[in-house]
């Protein structure tokens, strides 16, 4: 197992060496089509049939050349991040492949979280800048996609929390080679297929461009059946095209930026 995973992170590394410009060429060339394909029109009218649960590399954030950099939530000294995937979203998707938004007009109410309030900070945070607490992110998966998933808010938030603690990508990823790192290249089929071996079911992957013009992988779409209980083979696979080669870059919180004093904490909202 050792001389295999040795063997991939040399495979990986010539393949970057002899095809990085080729690679990254690609992955720009393609981050616009897929984000297009991501955008799917939402129909409030059909039943959902399965979710999108959507974790994101703060790593691939920080260093995204469309984003000014990345900023420290504004509960980060009670509640630091970890290395580790963020959820961005829990999405209702029908088997068609649409989105299933805004099907009631159920108000989003934070003290309903009250019991999940640390777990949120942690693993649901808002790490874009200005810095925030998170809770309009919260709010707009809610009144976009909770309120379709027939759960109540507390269930809806719980589940997700409870998928990203079951599914603990990065080990997934840790345990076939994949590991955070500047200099290891990967190819994203790779990557996919180590997923898939290590939950049982295809995922999509999301790539992007750093500031020094180099792929990375940045979101990874898991399908998770209607109970949002059981990862699942997704009915749908968004499409995403990444480069040749890819990283997963490192990420530590001394890469947040400190923008709190554009924050009103009696507003709970960043400041325009």
């Amino acid at each position: 197992m050792a001389r295999h995973i040795a063997l991939a992170f040399l495979l990986s590394l010539l393949f970057c060496a002899q095809n990085i410009a080729y690679a990254d060429f690609d992955c720009a060339q393609n981050i616009a089509y897929a984000d297009d394909c991501a955008q799917n029109n939402a129909y409030a009218d059909l039943d959902f049939d399965f979710y999108y649960l959507v974790l994101k590399w703060p790593g691939s954030y920080c260093k995204d050349c469309t984003v000014n950099g990345c900023c420290m939530p504004t509960t980060f000294t009670n509640y630091p991040l970890e290395e580790d995937f963020l959820i961005k979203g829990l999405y209702t998707y029908s088997d068609s492949g649409q989105a299933v938004t805004k099907c009631n007009t159920t108000k989003f109410y934070v003290n309903a979280l009250r019991n999940l309030i640390g777990d949120l900070y942690v693993h649901w945070p808002s790490i874009k800048c200005p810095s925030n607490n998170g809770v309009s992110q919260w709010r707009d998966a809610w009144t976009n996609y909770g309120v379709c998933s027939g759960l109540s808010e507390e269930d809806y938030f719980d589940k997700a929390l409870k998928l990203r603690k079951k599914i603990n990508l990065l080990s997934v990823l840790k345990g076939h080679g994949v590991l955070p790192s500047d200099f290891l290249f990967y190819s994203p089929l790779y990557v996919e297929t180590a997923i898939k071996v290590g939950l049982g079911a295809d995922v999509g992957i999301k790539c992007s461009t750093n500031e020094s013009g180099k792929c990375q992988i940045d979101e990874i779409y898991v399908c998770v059946d209607k109970t949002a209980s059981k990862v699942i083979n997704c009915p749908v696979l968004p499409k995403f095209i990444c480069g040749q080669i890819a990283y997963l870059p490192t990420f530590s919180n001394s890469m947040l930026k400190d923008t709190s004093s554009c924050f009103d904490p009696h507003q709970m909202v960043t400041c325009e």
